[in-house]
């Protein structure tokens, strides 16, 4: 993707409505439409992995990990493709606190999309704290308010003196 393409699907953040097992959610639409475009090859891929006996580890980087977390959550409770880890890295939010519940939903393999989720967030790094705010959205001609939030277990690295790291581990979803 080019800066310009990123800086788009960044932007793009109206909050998408989306429905699931009878339970409504809000996804940030910039993160949908780009884990869309790539979804019908990755299930493809995931689909013959798990046929073959293979497990299925996602992972993804700034938008590829809010990508990873799109991927995961419709691979394993639209598909039923068990997704064994999910570690993102520098993720922004994906979803309302709606769509964090359903991640907490066992699927398939007895494992819900939460507890095998991992994030790793560089402390003050600023794309792991966006979107923040609360966004509006029109939900059958009334104005729903929507603040997105983090799935998973949030592991903060943090520079400890020049070029020295150290991984605090579950140490809450933000730290602004």
């Amino acid at each position: 993707n080019s800066p310009t393409a990123d800086w788009y699907t960044d932007t793009h953040d109206t909050p998408m409505p989306y429905e699931h097992e009878n339970k409504e959610c809000f996804i940030h639409t910039g993160f949908w439409d780009s884990a869309d475009a790539v979804y019908d090859w990755v299930l493809e891929e995931a689909r013959d992995a798990h046929f073959d006996g293979r497990k299925i580890w996602m992972t993804g980087h700034s938008l590829g990990a809010a990508m990873a977390t799109l991927t995961s959550f419709r691979l394993m409770y639209e598909d039923e493709i068990p997704v064994q880890s999910l570690q993102t890295f520098g993720s922004p939010k994906v979803g309302d606190s709606n769509f964090v519940s359903m991640c907490g939903n066992i699927g398939p393999a007895g494992k819900s999309l939460a507890n095998v989720t991992q994030r790793f967030v560089v402390d003050g790094d600023p794309a792991t704290t966006f979107p923040n705010g609360e966004f509006v959205s029109w939900n059958i001609l009334k104005k729903v308010y929507v603040t997105y939030a983090h799935l998973g277990i949030t592991n903060t690295i943090f520079e400890t003196s020049p070029n020295e790291f150290l991984i605090a581990f579950d140490t809450g979803e933000d730290r602004d």
